[in-house]
């Protein structure tokens, strides 16, 4: 019976794009109900704005070196 079920549950596209090392589709893929689903994406946002200040000093710091590289070859 439980091989059954596995065959039948799909796995999750969480799963699926190797996010996740084991989740099964319970909710038929209607992520938007899924509290799963909600969870990671909540995750992911946060993850994105705390990645986006790193990113403006690491670009600002590269555009500085580059004029001050300006200068110098002049």
């Amino acid at each position: 019976m439980e091989t059954r079920l596995k065959e039948k549950t799909p796995a999750c596209l969480w799963m699926q794009a190797g996010v996740v090392k084991k989740k099964i589709c319970i909710k038929d893929f209607l992520c938007t109900t899924c509290r799963f689903e909600r969870a990671l994406r909540k995750t992911c946002h946060e993850n994105e704005d705390l990645q986006k200040p790193i990113i403006v000093l690491i670009v600002n710091l590269i555009n500085t070196s580059m004029i001050s590289l300006k200068y110098i070859r002049s």
